[in-house]
């Protein structure tokens, strides 16, 4: 059976009154998803290097300790599976991830505005955790993990990123 470590990374907002959380783009899968992605060999049992590497890559120009700090929020990383992965032809797989949020040390307008607007978006979070699709890692992680951890403590009047629902 093969297995699959993954770090994943939320971004939780509040604007106004409404809780919110940042996507990217995923352009080999054509989706949008967490920021975070597979454990690499030379961090296995270091689920914490594995998620700054991987935020550092997809959240340039942002760096881990001058823009942004990460917080674990599970105490036991989740396991489902096993399910076909789109990574292997569609070979079965058990997944583990460990979930941290990330917390703005600097204005969320500020470091948000110096990513691309179009490999990322901000989505509501009732329009996440309404969804049926259950294997929908964005879903089912979000199922499972407590979401009280914002980013920054404060309510944003607005965001530079534009809000959008999820793609049908």
């Amino acid at each position: 059976m093969r297995h699959s470590e993954l770090a994943l990374i939320l971004i939780r907002l509040k604007v106004n009154s409404e809780r919110y959380h940042v996507l990217m783009r995923h352009k080999k899968w054509h989706d949008w998803s967490l920021v975070g992605g597979h454990v690499e060999p030379d961090e296995k049992n270091d689920w914490a290097r594995a998620a700054v590497r991987e935020c550092n890559e997809e959240l340039a120009p942002l760096r881990f300790g001058e823009d942004f700090t990460l917080l674990p929020l599970l105490d036991q990383p989740l396991r489902w599976g096993p399910l076909a992965s789109r990574s292997a032809s569609g070979e079965p797989t058990i997944y583990t991830a460990q979930v941290f949020a990330l917390r703005f040390l600097r204005s969320p307008l500020e470091c948000l505005g110096k990513l691309p607007a179009e490999e990322f978006r901000i989505v509501r979070e009732s329009d996440l955790t309404e969804q049926q699709d259950s294997s929908n890692l964005t879903t089912r992680t979000l199922k499972r993990v407590d979401r009280s951890a914002l980013a920054w403590d404060t309510a944003l009047p607005s965001l530079p990123l534009e809000v959008q629902p999820l793609p049908a």
